[in-house]
């Protein structure tokens, strides 16, 4: 199978310097990549057999990639980080399960979580979490809903995942009664992320 994958395809949407960071920081060369991304769909092909309840949010080669980088392509790591991923989601499905770009954009037309068009010196995303900006209409976990929906669709940015994101939380404005509003478990989950 990996012999049918190109590998140009798979790096496409990296900028030299990135192709270059991910060579020197994450050991990432086209011929692993290939390697890799076969062995850790052989490893959920394995899984799926053994634990039928487990499917993959996506089967794409970026995102199964993400996984890789993020663990320098050690797949046994990588794999864990997926079935993490996917507990993650499973156990909070409440705040996962039909989230869109609709059911996001009260939040993000309110300013509570964005993510900047620029990236920091080092090649990161910035994105800005600002809980003084949800009213008594929102609650915690729509705020909570949109990080993961922003979150989600950052990993399928190669460059993100080469390069990283920070998350600036501003709480500035904010008061004791905004505190005391917010849903303490929610508070949880968000540290899971």
């Amino acid at each position: 199978m990996a012999a049918n994958v190109d590998p140009r395809w798979i790096s496409s949407g990296l900028c030299e310097a990135s192709i270059e960071k991910a060579r020197v920081e994450l050991n990432e060369t086209p011929e692993r990549r290939v390697e890799s991304l076969a062995a850790l769909r052989e490893k959920i092909r394995d899984h799926s057999v053994e634990n039928t309840e487990f499917t993959l949010v996506k089967d794409t080669d970026v995102f199964l990639i993400a996984f890789l980088r993020a663990r320098k392509y050690d797949v046994d790591r990588a794999f864990k980080l997926l079935l993490n991923y996917h507990v993650f989601r499973v156990k909070h499905a409440d705040v996962v399960v039909g989230t869109t770009i609709d059911t996001v954009r009260p939040i993000l037309e309110k300013c509570v979580t964005n993510v900047f068009g620029d990236r920091d010196s080092q090649g990161r995303r910035m994105i800005m979490f600002r809980p003084a900006q949800l009213d008594t209409g929102s609650s915690m976990q729509d705020a909570l809903r949109t990080l993961i929906y922003m979150l989600d669709r950052l990993i399928e940015d190669e460059e993100t995942q080469v390069n990283g994101f920070v998350v600036v939380q501003n709480f500035a404005e904010m008061t004791m009664t905004k505190i005391l509003w917010f849903d303490r478990s929610r508070t949880s989950v968000a540290m899971e992320l």
